[in-house]
């Protein structure tokens, strides 16, 4: 089955499925366990953490690489793979022979909320489950984002509108809507939405970084609204969720978040007590009408589907906030 992108304008605003996503549940038992899987965008801040904990799970991991060097994860078989030619994903996909695949590359730099590569990246990632489904593979897990969403809603559920308000959450939605059309019998689409992760290896420049540096050089922090509210988790519990999702063979979408939303005030209050500084002044810049004060998941169905955290945010965030100022 060959898979194509719908037109730019359809990308955008169609929320005409909006509300009704696919049940996801788990089909486990009509299914072999997963021995061998194939990974993108395994050298980026998620992917080295999915392979790494796949690897400990003594599956057969094999990974792609483009221009970046390979991480030194021992257990992982890279490939050199351009995404932008179909001939190289075919290529790579029919070598491999993976009874898994796991989907996380995209172009996340600077301003990628608005780019146009977005649309691209659509049709790649379709090239990419159209080749890996007609090489015999069976599991698929692909990464989506609250971005999706119509963030007016709180808290979000999967059941929750689609109305993207930027070209990132719109190609992300198209994209879903278009892989789902793999799953039957045979083959398993799994959509873990991500919300907000943070963790070691994270870009300096996000939010929680920076809160860090700041607490600890005891500067003000007046460069976040302090009253918004985000639902974080740390990388390394959203892996935790992904590998038992896909796993278990669900499928469908389902929100990969902590269900609880912190102010950014009560992020820094726990960072200057782990570190024993005092707790900075916050000078909010006025709020921004384009971004709600509060994004946060309904994280039921993930634990109906068997997964809770092993450790809470302010748990995460206390060692994070540690282990980043340990050597300074």
């Amino acid at each position: 089955m060959e898979l194509r992108p719908r037109a730019w304008s359809e990308l955008l605003i169609d929320d005409s499925d909006a509300g009704h996503e696919p049940v996801a549940g788990g089909v486990e038992g009509r299914h072999p366990p997963i021995r061998r899987v194939f990974i993108t965008g395994a050298t980026g801040f998620l992917g080295r953490r999915m392979a790494a904990r796949l690897v400990a799970r003594s599956v057969e991991v094999h990974a792609s690489r483009h221009h970046s060097l390979a991480p030194d994860l021992g257990g992982v078989t890279w490939h050199t793979l351009d995404l932008g030619k179909e001939e190289s994903i075919r290529e790579v996909i029919e070598t491999v022979g993976a009874d898994a695949l796991i989907h996380l590359a995209w172009k996340l730099d600077a301003g990628y909320e608005t780019s146009s590569e977005n649309q691209a990246w659509v049709g790649r990632s379709l090239a990419l489950a159209s080749a890996f489904v007609e090489s015999g593979g069976r599991s698929i897990l692909m990464a989506g984002s609250c971005a999706e969403y119509d963030w007016s809603t709180v808290p979000l559920s999967e059941e929750s509108p689609c109305r993207p308000s930027s070209p990132y959450g719109a190609a992300k939605l198209a994209l879903y809507r278009e892989v789902q059309s793999l799953n039957d019998d045979v083959v398993t689409v799994v959509w873990p939405r991500l919300f907000f992760l943070f963790g070691e290896g994270e870009r300096p420049e996000r939010v929680i970084p920076r809160i860090i540096r700041d607490v600890a050089a005891g500067r003000s922090i007046d460069w976040i609204d302090a009253d918004l509210r985000r639902d974080y988790l740390h990388a390394d519990e959203a892996t935790d969720a992904m590998v038992h999702l896909l796993c278990a063979r669900v499928v469908g979408a389902v929100n990969v978040a902590s269900g609880s939303a912190p102010t950014v005030r009560e992020i820094a209050r726990i960072v200057a007590s782990a570190l024993e500084k005092q707790e900075p002044a916050m000078r909010p810049p006025a709020p921004s009408s384009s971004s709600p004060l509060e994004i946060r998941a309904d994280v039921g169905k993930l634990h109906r589907l068997g997964w809770v955290p092993s450790r809470t945010v302010d748990q995460a965030l206390v060692r994070l906030s540690r282990a980043a100022t340990s050597d300074q």
